[in-house]
């Protein structure tokens, strides 16, 4: 091979890569594939379930068959597959073939040649299985025309060459999609997220993370990349409750990892202090973490007080009054009764009477229960 065609190579490569990022780029990636192989079509492809246009990407892309190829989906017959399907699931995935001598009479009797492939004159290919994830697979085609010469040992050479490329290539779209997804989720939590390795080291952390460790220097610290919690002892359980999480991770049985709550006595982050629970990463690869074994960490404030505006969706959730809403909160705050119906400027008579709808209101039979229950129902706060 010359230094030109090794430069050509290098350069279509190079392209499948930028693709792995950028789902737009395929288009143009397929499109190098083609013109070094001087075919009549390059394309890769999902073949599964719930198709859309974006699943087929060619050289160069062309609406109109995109959508072809998702109304011909029924022509892969995969819920019941037929000769056409079956021949591509049982190749082997990473080998090379001319799919004719794969499928057979069944690829130029199928709806999907004649109505997809020989209208972009794609007449003979080499294919490769590159992946399969039940219940999709994905497939690379480099196809010539009608009137183009026929592949050579050299062409299946060079579709070898290219194949672990694309192969990883998709492996690595897929996971940044799935991480991008991952961390869109993430930064919408109204609690902190932290992924740590076992040895606390911070590998990532949403938006809400930030801002609770900025605010609870006192009792959790981001030290030089590592997750620190400031009391020794507490430090030595939350040391253990990751490395538990992260413990069998390589193997796919994770250890449960475990809870944790730190209060604030100096009101170092403006609240009561903070519930920690950690728990394992099940599948690290699935987010674009490193391989190995990980730890999540959520972390909520606590606060003994109601969030500001809570009693509307008292009203609403139990169908209480206005003044009964108010009496539930002051006893959902810490009140007594008799200081709630001070506070309410209430008869204590009164009191008692609210307290009674609103038993039967909530389904609770004691004042004890009915904080739980308050409580429980209240909404996360976002930090701020």
């Amino acid at each position: 091979m010359s230094n030109r065609d090794v430069e050509a190579v290098a350069g279509v490569i190079g392209s499948i890569y930028e693709a792995a990022y950028d789902r737009s780029r395929w288009d143009t990636a397929m499109t190098g594939v083609r013109d070094l192989l001087g075919g009549s079509k390059a394309c890769m492809s999902r073949i599964g379930p719930d198709l859309d246009p974006s699943d087929c990407v060619t050289s160069p892309g062309d609406p109109i068959f995109m959508q072809t190829y998702v109304d011909l989906a029924d022509a892969y017959e995969i819920i019941d597959p037929g000769p056409l399907t079956r021949a591509i699931m049982g190749a082997r995935v990473g080998a090379v073939y001319r799919d004719q001598a794969v499928v057979g009479e069944a690829l130029r009797k199928s709806r999907f040649w004649n109505e997809w492939m020989a209208p972009q004159d794609m007449y003979g290919g080499l294919s490769c299985k590159l992946i399969v994830s039940e219940p999709s697979l994905w497939l690379f085609d480099v196809q010539r025309g009608r009137r183009q010469d026929p592949w050579r040992g050299e062409d299946v050479a060079l579709v070898e060459t290219l194949t672990p490329h694309v192969t990883r290539a998709v492996e690595m779209g897929r996971r940044f999609q799935t991480a991008s997804a991952t961390q869109l989720g993430f930064s919408h939590l109204p609690f902190g997220i932290i992924l740590v390795n076992a040895d606390q080291r911070i590998l990532d952390m949403n938006g809400a993370a930030l801002t609770l460790l900025a605010r609870a220097e006192g009792l959790i610290q981001d030290r030089r990349g590592r997750l620190v919690v400031v009391d020794p002892h507490a430090a030595a359980a939350m040391a253990r409750h990751v490395l538990d999480a992260c413990r069998g991770g390589r193997n796919g049985i994770p250890g449960g990892g475990g809870d944790l709550l730190l209060r604030s006595h100096l009101d170092d982050c403006g609240s009561d202090g903070l519930a920690l629970s950690v728990g394992p990463l099940i599948n690290p690869e699935s987010v674009g973490m490193p391989l190995e074994p990980c730890a999540v960490v959520m972390i909520r404030e606590l606060d003994l007080g109601l969030a500001p505006g809570y009693e509307p969706q008292l009203r609403s959730l139990f169908g209480l009054t206005a003044s009964e809403a108010k009496l539930a909160g002051a006893l959902a705050s810490g009140l007594g009764l008799r200081e709630a119906a001070e506070q309410q400027r209430l008869r204590f008579s009164t009191a008692r009477t609210y307290l009674e709808r609103i038993f039967q209101k909530t389904g609770t039979n004691a004042q004890g229960s009915l904080v739980a229950l308050i409580r429980l129902t209240q909404p996360i706060r976002r930090p701020v």
